[in-house]
């Protein structure tokens, strides 16, 4: 799974949770078809890849189906999922003597799921029927915003498998500083991202107020923010804004954006004892928010800017930053 070694997919702390589907939940598209947008990302479901052939499993159902337009949807569906909304289970299978729903029993025993959905009534504690759903079935609501200690593991094990299956990451904070408390969460997020999907680009926006001199940042980066990767290559972007009130443009909300969703930090991303704060997901309006940083026509004053890549830390100017960022700019939900 492309989730912290730490930190389950269905841990509380987790805003992100995986469901596991019975093939025969498919039989009747009539009854599906609403399901096939509920799970996103942005919405917080994915689905456990159980078994590992699960989606030939739900292929073999709907080819049953009398209408091909459903047959080509339920289908294309299964193909846009296999690269982000679909988790790795690694539990055993008996396709012999046991059922979807029984073999789905012991591997919930195993590493739980945070719910089974299935056709069929159950008294299971974490099993929907499919019927229940619309209903507004507790373990189906996915709440949007969590509540978390300004801890290490508080700001960063809610959002690490979203880190684990993105390829772009953008971090928003005007607070930043060269201090163990805002520099160790970026590392933390840094490596969730590098975990799982090849990741093409790490950007960080900030302000200039408490990171010092440019020479000063560029020593700061080189001791603290590396990159390890083995055989790959990525980049992190790091761009100092002018948000100062002079300018007439403050900026203050904290963000992480990814290229399937996003997340609103209360509090930004520093480490600060007893205090407490919320992580909010958000699924719309990130090309908004990304709008103010647009190079051509940006809200604020650029400052700096820096590449951070395994080889080491660089200062950028303009051209150079533009043709690094290059097409990677634009964070689809």
């Amino acid at each position: 799974m492309d989730s912290s070694p730490n930190v389950q997919m269905n841990s509380s702390k987790q805003m992100i949770k995986e469901f596991a589907i019975a093939p025969e939940t498919f039989s009747n598209y009539a009854d599906i078809r609403f399901l096939l947008k509920e799970f996103s990302l942005s919405k917080g479901r994915v689905i456990g890849r159980y078994p590992n052939k699960w989606p030939k499993k739900v292929t073999d159902v709907v080819k049953n189906y009398d209408d091909d337009i459903q047959i080509s949807r339920v289908i294309e569906w299964l193909s846009m999922i296999k690269g982000f909304l679909l988790t790795e289970r690694k539990e055993p299978y008996d396709g012999t003597e046991m059922t979807w729903l029984e073999n789905a029993k012991i591997a919930n025993d195993a590493n739980p799921f945070h719910a089974v959905i299935s056709p069929h009534a159950s008294e299971e504690p974490n099993l929907i029927n499919l019927g229940d759903i619309e209903n507004a079935h507790p373990l189906w609501e996915m709440k949007a915003t969590e509540p978390v200690e300004c801890t290490l593991e508080g700001l960063c094990d809610p959002v690490d498998s979203v880190l684990g299956k993105a390829s772009e990451v953008c971090i928003i904070d005007p607070y930043y500083t060269c201090e163990p408390k805002c520099y160790k969460p970026l590392k933390r997020l840094l490596s969730a991202a590098v975990r799982g999907t090849p990741l093409e680009q790490f950007i960080y926006h900030t302000g200039i107020k408490a990171g010092g001199t440019s020479d000063f940042f560029l020593d700061h980066l080189d001791e603290h923010i590396k990159i390890d990767r083995d055989g790959e290559k990525c980049q992190v972007l790091f761009l100092r804004w002018d948000i100062s009130e002079d300018t007439g443009a403050k900026l203050h909300d904290r963000f992480l954006l990814t290229n399937h969703c996003g997340f609103m930090y209360g509090r930004g991303f520093s480490i600060e004892p007893n205090q407490r704060s919320s992580i909010v997901r958000i699924g719309a309006d990130m090309d908004d928010i990304l709008s103010e940083f647009d190079l051509e026509e940006p809200k604020y004053t650029l400052h700096d800017a820096f590449l951070v890549t395994p080889e080491g830390s660089r200062k950028l100017s303009l051209e150079q930053l533009k043709s690094a960022i290059g097409s990677v700019t634009h964070v689809n939900q």
